[in-house]
C-alpha cells in the first residue's frame, strides 16, 4: 500500500538528477533545497538532558508529520528523551538559528528501540506545532517496494561535505543507487554514499515514495513496516483534519 506525495505548485522547479557511480563519493550538492523533492527534506536539531545537541535529517510526510530515526530522539547515554526538537526547512549553507526552527509537540519511537535497539526499530516521527507540509509539501510512503531494479535516492544533511573534514556543513547532499532487502526483512542494504548527519534521511523513489529511513553507515535503512505504515497514515490523517481549511 502507498500514501502519495503532495507538492504545492510554488515548490515545483528545476531539480538535480543524481547519478550513482560505485567506487567514489557520488553525492551531489543540492543547489536549491526549496524546490521539490528537496523542500520536503528537513534538518533536525535535538537537545538532550546531559547538554548534548544532536543533528540529523528527516522528511515531511504530512501537514505536521516528520519522519526521522529513533536515535535522534532518544539516546539512553544522553539522558533518554530529547528535551527539545527543532525542525528546519530550506537549510542551504548557513547554520540555522534555533529561533528559526519549527518546534515539535510530540515525539514517537517504538518501545523496542528503548529496550533493545533491535533491527528495524530505529524509526521515529514528530508532530510539528505548525503545518509546514502545507507550505513545503510532503512525500508519500509505502511498505512494499514494487521493484528492486530501479535506483533509490537518499537526500539529507551530512555533518561534513564530501572530501572535507570541517564539522560545519549545512548543505543538503543527494545520491542514488540500488537497494536490497536484508536477510531478516527489517532493513534495506545499499552502497549509496552517506555520512554522519544523514541519519533520518528518507530512502525514496523517483515518484517520491519513502520506503526506508537511513540509520547506519555501511549502509542500511530501517524498512517501513506495515505497522509503522499504519501509524504514519493515522498521524498524517490527523494532521490533514487539524490543518484543513
Amino acid at each position: 500500500m502507498i500514501s502519495y506525495a503532495y507538492t504545492p505548485e510554488e515548490n515545483i522547479g528545476e531539480q538535480i538528477s543524481p547519478q550513482s557511480v560505485i567506487g567514489g563519493d557520488t553525492r551531489s550538492k543540492v543547489l536549491n533545497p526549496s524546490v521539490s523533492p528537496y523542500s520536503k527534506i528537513v534538518f533536525i536539531r535535538t537537545f538532550f538532558p546531559n547538554g548534548y545537541t544532536v543533528r540529523s535529517s528527516g522528511v515531511i510526510l504530512g501537514p505536521d508529520l516528520v519522519l526521522t530515526c529513533a536515535h535522534s530522539l532518544y539516546v539512553e547515554a544522553y539522558g533518554g528523551w530529547a528535551t527539545k526538537c527543532l525542525v528546519f526547512t530550506d537549510v542551504n549553507g548557513s547554520r540555522p538559528n534555533d529561533s528559526d526552527g519549527v518546534s515539535t509537540i510530540k515525539m514517537t519511537i517504538p518501545s523496542a528501540w528503548r529496550t533493545s535497539g533491535s533491527s528495524g526499530s530505529d524509526w521515529g516521527y514528530v508532530i510539528t506545532n505548525t503545518a509546514i507540509g502545507n507550505q513545503k509539501g510532503w512525500m508519500g510512503f509505502g511498505y512494499s517496494p514494487t521493484s528492486y531494479s530501479v535506483n533509490y535516492t537518499i537526500s539529507g544533511y551530512p555533518l561534513n561535505e564530501p572530501y572535507k573534514t570541517s564539522n560545519d556543513n549545512y548543505y543538503m547532499y543527494t545520491a542514488s543507487g540500488k537497494i536490497s532487502l536484508s536477510s531478516d526483512g527489517n532493513m534495506f542494504d545499499y552502497e549509496i554514499d552517506t555520512s554522519e548527519g544523514q541519519s533520518g534521511s528518507p530512502l525514496y523513489t523517483s515518484g517520491q515514495i519513502v520506503y526506508g529511513i537511513h540509520v547506519l553507515g555501511g549502509n542500511h535503512a530501517t524498512k517501513i513496516s506495515p505497522t509503522l505504515y499504519n501509524y504514519l497514515v493515522s498521524a498524517k490523517n490527523e494532521g490533514i483534519e487539524k490543518w484543513s481549511d
